[in-house]
């Protein structure tokens, strides 16, 4: 692979993933004491009213980003330049109607879509988020066409935008209706405020910014330059994404579903009352708010590899698409198993830190959301690389059957009173596993640049499990060895989690460049990579 192409991969992933590191920091900074304002029950209100917006954005947006950036990565690099323009322009002008259309929906029948999980506490925030789903819609087309040209500004601005308003107008909102003694389900539509308002800026911004470089773009050698027809261009478009849209529909379904199956197996089967329910069910969307900090690190890696590969294959390219696969897989497993392992060895201290005087089962969950989120990091990568080497479907298949799989698997053990909420993370897990599992195979078998598994994920899963042992070892000995100073249970268990993390965070990078899990010309590829390579002193 030109070292200029890997540089640029590389380099949009370091950007898009510090973007999201903050986005996700500061909406970390939001959630938290929001959670704990509104309470297990408040939460569980607050994390339903985002199932339903995440269904129904998944269904019109989802496969926009993707789409519109392999079919401009390879009009762009085939020499199309003018098809680019009728990628763009027909993709916003669809998107934009389908973005009203389920705004709409989401306002008028706000009542009716919070019943469908039994919550009719979830409408008013339903209904104040409704919007987003339209500025969604036409972000995502700005997203896509960036992410065409391996920019990932566009994607990293909306994530700003979007959380800081989130985190200053949501949180203000939220804050002044407690003070003022409403309701947790207004206090929680409060909270939701933000995320329109955050997204309506960002569209604007991704505006201007698409004029801005617009200008900046180097000339492309015209091979052809007849745009397609507008009807064509869009089955195009369509045909690219249906796949994409509907594997992540259905996820996003089945979450839906699986929050129906899971609070009715806790009442009907169970025994526990509504009260207990919410309460429980509101101690694992707490659990789940932790669960997606790993990916964080892996969304931009997945994000920019589809073009990169993409284009790499319409030039015949096979040896550099699966020099940017491997480079990929092995920085996910790198990025995602040591947060993996720590969420789990750790839990009980982390769950109680970060969410004091919850219900009892909150550590259980994490515990097993911990290992459960590598597995839906390793997803993330092999369906981005099915994706970028046009094997839509295959992972479509692997979501039904690792989503039918966690249906089952909810129904039969929620149901049973001593396993109770933490029955629905062993659902999780075994349906990410599943996922994953499939499309490894899927990759073996469809794609010809497939890469070397072994040599992506031996080193960085030895160093993962001598840090996860380290990090449960120093929490505790020094959770022993404070006992005579640190009385107060809250901040004893705080500092030394604290600096279990610190230590654990060491061993693993000295052993990741002992073992030259990370090699200097992976380094090198990084922004300033030479001098970070020599101050590390790597060879």
């Amino acid at each position: 692979m030109p070292e200029s192409k890997r540089r640029t991969y590389i380099r949009g992933a370091a950007v898009l993933g510090a973007t999201m590191v903050i986005a996700k920091i500061l909406s970390l900074v939001f959630r938290l004491p929001i959670n704990n304002i509104l309470g297990d029950e408040g939460a569980g209100h607050f994390a339903i009213t985002y199932q339903i917006y995440t269904v129904l954005l998944a269904v019109s947006t989802s496969g926009i980003p993707v789409a519109l950036s392999r079919l401009i990565s390879t009009a762009a690099s085939t020499g199309r330049p003018q098809q680019v323009n009728r990628y763009f322009s027909t993709a916003l002008i669809s998107f934009t109607l389908i973005g009203i259309a389920v705004s709409l929906l989401m306002f008028f029948f706000a009542e009716q879509l919070a019943l469908l999980l039994h919550d009719i506490n979830a409408a008013p925030g339903i209904r104040v988020l409704s919007p987003a789903v339209l500025f969604v819609c036409v972000t995502s087309v700005y997203e896509g066409y960036g992410q065409g040209h391996n920019d990932m500004v566009p994607t990293s601005l909306k994530q700003i935008a979007e959380v800081l308003g989130k985190v200053l107008l949501g949180f203000a909102a939220a804050f002044w209706l407690y003070n003022n003694n409403y309701d947790s389900p207004v206090i929680a539509a409060g909270a939701i405020i933000g995320t329109p308002i955050g997204l309506c800026i960002a569209l604007f911004l991704l505006i201007a910014h698409k004029r801005k470089t617009d200008r900046a773009l180097p000339a492309h050698i015209v091979v052809y330059d007849k745009p397609d027809g507008r009807s064509a261009t869009l089955k195009r478009i369509l045909k690219v994404s249906a796949p994409i849209t509907m594997s992540a529909a259905f996820m996003s379904v089945l979450t839906l579903i699986d929050t129906i199956v899971v609070r009715s197996r806790l009442h009907t089967g169970a025994g526990f009352p509504l009260e207990t329910v919410d309460t429980l069910y509101g101690v694992y969307a707490k659990g789940q708010s932790l669960r997606s900090l790993p990916s964080v690190l892996v969304v931009p890696v997945a994000i920019s590899i589809i073009p990169i590969i993409t284009a790499a294959l319409s030039n015949h390219r096979q040896r550099a698409a699966k020099a940017v696969t491997e480079t990929s897989l092995k920085l996910t497993n790198v990025l995602s198993m040591p947060m993996a392992l720590g969420m789990c060895v750790l839990a009980y201290p982390i769950f109680n830190v970060l969410y004091p005087g919850s219900n009892e089962n909150g550590p259980a969950c994490l515990s097993i959301l911990g290992i459960a989120s590598y597995f839906v990091c390793l997803q993330l990568m092999t369906t981005a690389i099915l994706h970028a080497n046009g094997q839509e479907r295959p992972p479509m298949l692997s979501f039904i059957i690792g989503g039918t799989a966690q249906l089952v698997v909810d129904y039969l053990l929620v149901a049973n009173p001593s396993v109770g909420i933490v029955g629905s993370p062993v659902g999780t897990l075994t349906c990410y596993f599943m996922v994953s599992v499939l499309n490894i195979f899927f990759i073996i078998k469809k794609v010809e640049s497939r890469p070397e598994f072994s040599k992506t994920m031996l080193m960085p899963s030895l160093c993962s499990l001598v840090m996860a042992v380290a990090a449960k070892s120093v929490y505790e000995l020094l959770y022993r060895a404070t006992a005579g100073f640190l009385r107060t249970g809250y901040w004893r268990m705080a500092v030394c989690l604290f600096a279990a993390i610190l230590i654990a965070a060491i061993v693993y990078a000295i052993l990741v460049l002992a073992t030259k899990t990370v090699t200097r010309e992976e380094i090198k590829l990084l922004p300033k990579g030479e001098r970070i390579a020599d101050f590390l002193r790597m060879r």
